[in-house]
């Protein structure tokens, strides 16, 4: 995470600040992490995946590309879910996460 937010921090414009929201995992409030001044983390309420546009994605690709399947083995749970991410577009990716939050890609 610390490396991800050293990354994110470079690429951040001058005088500029970043709001970044953010679930419970552990990661996210690890004791060594560090969060460049240019970034402040906001933790979304414990339970509320509804708030969090990655878990709406990830309830698109089931459904839409993962459910009612049989796989053959781990190999083609695989592939399909490569196969599933290279469908998504930026349009597809707006629309599922505007259905519940504004979403900047």
């Amino acid at each position: 995470m610390n490396h991800f937010l050293a990354g994110l921090s470079a690429k951040i414009q001058p005088r500029r600040h970043v709001i970044l929201f953010v679930d419970g995992a552990k990661w996210h409030s690890a004791e060594d992490l560090e969060v460049p001044k240019n970034i402040t983390l906001y933790f979304l309420p414990p339970y509320s995946p509804e708030l969090n546009p990655i878990e709406r994605l990830w309830n698109y690709l089931k459904s839409n590309y993962l459910s009612r399947k049989i796989f053959t083995d781990m190999e083609h749970i695989f592939d399909i879910g490569v196969l599933a991410w290279r469908k998504l577009s930026d349009s597809i990716i707006k629309s599922v996460c505007a259905s519940q939050l504004k979403c900047r890609i």
